[in-house]
């Protein structure tokens, strides 16, 4: 049974759904790790209950939160810390992701196109790191 669920986590970390949910959070909130600051490390888009025990939540804008490698790993999907009250206390971030999923689905026409673009974004950021 934990060889099924290891698969259908790994297919929803491929999918356009989580890469589109990714891209909208990094838009919202910078590249910029919520628990200890750092811009300059690996950047990753952390559930903050984690999809194991949370199937639901995996695609909620309000479960993500962007960590640096070291802090994600650190953190582990046995911890649940939100370290998003100290982000917004210190940066004052309005932008609203439901807002932003939605306007970058609308930029491309076809589901192709829209997958096509989202490579390339994940592509190029995945460069820069």
């Amino acid at each position: 049974m934990k060889q099924s669920s290891d698969s259908k986590i790994k297919a929803f970390y491929i999918s356009f759904e989580w890469r589109k949910l990714r891209y909208a959070t990094l838009l919202r909130f910078d590249r910029k790790c919520m628990c200890c600051g750092n811009e300059n490390e690996i950047i990753h888009v952390d559930h903050i209950k984690p999809i194991r025990r949370f199937w639901h939540l995996r695609l909620d804008p309000e479960n993500v939160q962007v960590l640096c490698e070291l802090c994600n790993h650190g953190k582990g999907s046995w911890d649940e810390s939100d370290f998003r009250n100290q982000f917004y206390e210190n940066n004052q971030t309005t932008k609203k992701p439901e807002n932003l999923i939605k306007r970058q689905t609308k930029k491309a026409a076809s589901p192709s196109a829209r997958l096509e673009r989202l490579n390339k974004i994940t592509k190029y950021s995945l460069e820069r790191t």
